[in-house]
């Protein structure tokens, strides 16, 4: 009965490796193909692609006196905008949805986190600047 569990095991696993390979490949595809869809059109959209295309957006449009705001935040309290300009920065973006370039140049997996790698990058151009 031993023997028998163990063959079934055996064969269970084979079969798996087998089909996993093949699954692996069509997904890497299939992921692949929405990426190349999704740039484009976040492209299309004109949705940043990188941190320092979404930093070049958010002070285009900021204002003088929101920047004077940021600029004269300690970085360690930045993160005392993760809820509200966070969040404008996650939805404007794409970060929930389908902007996987901008994802992917902030280095982070989630969105919460990227928004505020976007952030910190505003906050450091700002801190350049006289």
């Amino acid at each position: 009965m031993i023997q028998t569990s163990i063959y079934i095991h055996v064969i269970l696993a084979i079969l798996l490796v087998g089909c996993s390979t093949t699954d692996i490949q069509k997904t890497n595809t299939i992921k692949s193909t929405i990426e190349t869809t999704a740039t484009k059109k976040n492209r299309e959209k004109k949705l940043p692609q990188t941190v320092k295309e979404a930093v070049a957006q958010i002070l285009n449009k900021m204002s003088e006196k929101d920047k004077e705001t940021i600029k004269n935040t300690k970085k360690d309290d930045l993160i005392m905008y993760h809820h509200g300009w966070g969040t404008g920065i996650r939805n404007s973006f794409g970060l929930w949805g389908n902007n996987h370039a901008l994802l992917k140049d902030t280095g982070k997996n989630a969105p919460d986190d990227a928004s505020m790698v976007i952030i910190e990058a505003v906050w450091k151009r700002l801190q350049e600047t006289k």
